[in-house]
C-alpha cells in the first residue's frame, strides 16, 4: 500500500493524510507565508528581496543586515555545533533587526518564537526601517559632555 493512501469502505482508494504528509503541508504553508514576508523585510532594508530564494545567500544577506561576518554562514553549517551558532544568531538578528525597525525587546521576542507572526507584521506594517545601510560607516559616537 502506498503511504497516504487506503482502501475506502467502497473499495476506492482515498488519500488520508498521515504525519508526513501533515508535515509537508505545514513545510509548505510556511513557505507560502514567510517567503513573501521576508521579502518585503529584505526590500524595506534595503537589501535584495529575490535573495530570500537562494539559501546560502540568503543567510549571508541575513550576516549583512546586522554587520556579522559571512563567516556565521559556514558556522551554522558546521555538524553538531552549528545548530547552536544558529539559534545564537536568530537571537542576534531578531535583536538588531527589531532595533533598526525602531521595536522593542518584544517584538524581537516574538519574532524569535512566533516569526510567522511578528516578520509579516515588520514587512507589510507601518515600520519603517531605520538602521543603516551595510556600505554606510557607523555613526559616530556622541560626545555627552
Amino acid at each position: 500500500m502506498v503511504a497516504g493512501l487506503t482502501v475506502a469502505a467502497s473499495g476506492i482508494l482515498a488519500w488520508a493524510p498521515g504525519p508526513f504528509d501533515m508535515l509537508v503541508l505545514v513545510f509548505i504553508a510556511w513557505g507560502i507565508l514567510m517567503i513573501p514576508a521576508m521579502w518585503a523585510l529584505l526590500a524595506k532594508a534595503g537589501q535584495p528581496g529575490w535573495a530570500v530564494l537562494i539559501p546560502f545567500y540568503y543567510q549571508y544577506i541575513l550576516c549583512k543586515m546586522i554587520d556579522k561576518s559571512g563567516w556565521w554562514v559556514l558556522l551554522m553549517c558546521l555538524p553538531y555545533i552549528g545548530a547552536v551558532f544558529s539559534v545564537i544568531f536568530m537571537i542576534m538578528w531578531c535583536g538588531q533587526v527589531a532595533k533598526d525597525f525602531g521595536r522593542g525587546g518584544g517584538t524581537a521576542v516574538g519574532m524569535f518564537f512566533l516569526p510567522f507572526v511578528f516578520i509579516p507584521m515588520l514587512a507589510f506594517g507601518s515600520a519603517q526601517y531605520g538602521g543603516r545601510t551595510p556600505s554606510s560607516p557607523p555613526p559616530p559616537p556622541v560626545d555627552h559632555e
